[in-house]
């Protein structure tokens, strides 16, 4: 069994077509989208011009920098962010980051964490990735064109 969640639900596809002698069912939150003519951070860079949170993540050094200035402010910012407790969530945060500004700059410092997230949660990210630092998750990023052609393999998608 794989199970998949957001980012890593691409290798929880990938995994299931690639071995399906070895995976006896998947599990995922996002469903993987239809193979599309161009490469997925060519489709968003046209769809988005440019400005998709993808894009933003391909130059080397910029958004590692950026994440990895505060770790916990990060974490703050990106997790309360992206929740629902976030009161400006509805409609959901567009993951655009356009010429000028920074990721964190879509989403708010939260006065308060919320209920589920407590300093602690945070504290252990940020001592994670102050330690490891933030390129080897940015680089799933970076290598999206690299695994598009051989990632969904032998017609089976």
């Amino acid at each position: 069994m794989v199970i998949g969640h957001d980012l890593g639900c691409r290798v929880a596809w990938s995994t299931t077509l690639m071995r399906p002698d070895v995976v006896r069912g998947v599990g995922f939150s996002v469903p993987p989208p239809q193979r599309g003519p161009v490469p997925p951070l060519q489709a968003m860079r046209e769809r988005c011009d440019g400005q998709f949170h993808w894009n933003y993540f391909q130059a080397p050094g910029v958004a590692d920098a950026e994440l990895a200035k505060d770790p916990h402010r990060t974490f703050r910012r990106v997790m309360y962010g992206l929740s629902g407790d976030n009161p400006h969530s509805d409609p959901p945060v567009e993951p655009l980051v356009p010429p000028g500004n920074g990721f964190l700059d879509l989403f708010e410092d939260p006065e308060e964490l919320p209920s589920w997230l407590t300093g602690a949660d945070i504290d252990t990210l940020a001592t994670e990735f102050t330690e490891a630092g933030f390129t080897s998750a940015l680089n799933w990023y970076r290598n999206f064109d690299r695994t598009w052609p051989g990632a969904l393999t032998a017609g089976r998608a």
